[in-house]
């Protein structure tokens, strides 16, 4: 018999806050995170536009981490944000892991592809054994022995199998801007057959990079809204011209509805249903109909047991990108039919950017934080509603709403779709 997945603990680090508290404050004032890129010279990019986690705010929340570990961390901005969102999760949940079998707990992680950092220095490194082939790219990521010095994409659960003795099931998910979601899902199923009894999950990214910034900007996926960066996130809006890049990490402590209640801990959420499938369409295009993000929404909903008129809002995956968000009404429009129009439709991303593999946990806890609160996040910066995007985007400014049952979509490139639904716990 499947077990009930409940949500002990969440951790978060956002553009517009570190921690619940500071998301919730950021999601309710309407404040957009988005501003001129600073992590490095982006001043002749076509594309210059980033929502940044403040590293000073970073730092300073991450002398929670061990001394050990935070010189490690800190050579990777996306690790040491990880490890924070862990940590906090692990401290909200009263520690999740007491009693436990080392072997019963697991990690389930999406991260941020790795590259290499080329922002402080392209001019390759003097070697005393003559010239090197591949030069400074190689010298930014290994030592003179060779050894790595950078963190690898899967180090931050490598670091947090450690910390916490995990010994069960690892799993690394490289799923593009749905990876976050799909690791939520993934460690949600195993939760929920029995695989395991305490999961670590989520994602966690910084495309914040040269590489990052610029291979979005040759897809044409990125706003040049420079003079008004606030304003440059418009998701449904007609004059909305790409997404604003961002950086991020939201994790989750799952654990089987029983033991949280034996433990006596807190649950600020349960997980009933996941979906995830493929367009088989284009690797940076959505399916225009949007059949594979239903398809991954209808599975979500099959597995909660929940009709479409159960659902009470939907966290967008809102990129504002013309063709997603198209792409993505219609799919709300074929699984919920006529009940779509009558229920809030949101897209956080308006306010934290897009935040690659991190976007669908972060955008998941915000769900969840709004929940419990009373109140569905804003979709800020839609004035001009695009006559396709016809539903209610929430604009402008939050919604003091009580609501019980919601799903958050995840859409990414490739094709790789995910819907998690999501519900306050009730006995």
């Amino acid at each position: 018999m499947a077990r009930r997945v409940v949500i002990t603990g969440m951790g978060v680090v956002s553009p517009i806050g570190i921690g619940l508290t500071e998301l919730a404050q950021g999601l309710r004032s309407g404040r957009s995170g988005a501003r001129p890129i600073q992590n490095f010279d982006g001043g002749t990019f076509p594309n210059r536009l980033g929502c940044e986690v403040d590293e000073t705010d970073l730092y300073a929340h991450g002398q929670r981490v061990d001394a050990d570990s935070r010189a490690w961390l800190a050579s990777d901005k996306k690790a040491y944000m990880a490890a924070i969102a862990t940590d906090l999760a692990v401290a909200m949940a009263g520690d999740p892991f007491a009693g436990s079998d080392s072997h019963r707990r697991a990690l389930a992680y999406g991260p941020g592809i790795d590259y290499v950092d080329m922002a402080r220095s392209l001019a390759p490194t003097p070697d005393p054994r003559g010239p090197l082939p591949i030069h400074d790219a190689y010298w930014r990521i290994h030592d003179r022995a060779g050894q790595p010095t950078r963190m690898p994409f899967d180090g931050p659960s490598i670091w947090a199998a450690r910390r916490y003795a995990i010994h069960g099931p690892r799993l690394t998910n490289i799923g593009a801007c749905a990876a976050g979601a799909m690791a939520v899902g993934e460690g949600f199923r195993m939760v929920r057959s029995g695989l395991a009894d305490v999961v670590l999950a989520g994602g966690f990214d910084s495309m914040i990079s040269p590489l990052g910034v610029m291979g979005f900007s040759l897809l044409g996926a990125l706003s040049s809204r420079h003079d008004q960066p606030a304003l440059a996130s418009r998701p449904f809006d007609v004059t909305r011209d790409g997404f604003v890049p961002g950086e991020g990490a939201g994790i989750l402590v799952l654990e089987p509805l029983e033991r949280a209640l034996a433990r006596g801990a807190h649950i600020y959420g349960e997980i009933t249903g996941y979906g995830a499938s493929l367009d088989a369409y284009r690797p940076t295009a959505p399916e225009p109909a949007g059949r594979g993000a239903a398809l991954a929404m209808r599975t979500a909903l099959r597995m909660a047991g929940w009709a479409p008129e159960r659902v009470e809002y939907v966290n967008a995956h809102g990129t504002s990108t013309p063709l997603n968000d198209k792409t993505e009404t219609a799919a709300i429009k074929q699984v919920l039919g006529q009940h779509a129009y009558k229920i809030p439709v949101s897209s956080t991303k308006s306010q934290i950017g897009h935040l690659v593999a991190g976007a669908g946990a972060v955008e998941l806890i915000a769900g969840l934080v709004a929940m419990n609160e009373g109140f569905v996040p804003a979709t800020i910066n839609l004035q001009h509603p695009d006559p396709e995007c016809d539903l209610d985007y929430v604009p402008g400014a939050v919604r003091a709403l009580q609501f019980d049952r919601f799903l958050s979509n995840s859409f990414a490139f490739g094709g790789q779709n995910a819907c998690l639904a999501a519900a306050r716990y009730a006995s």
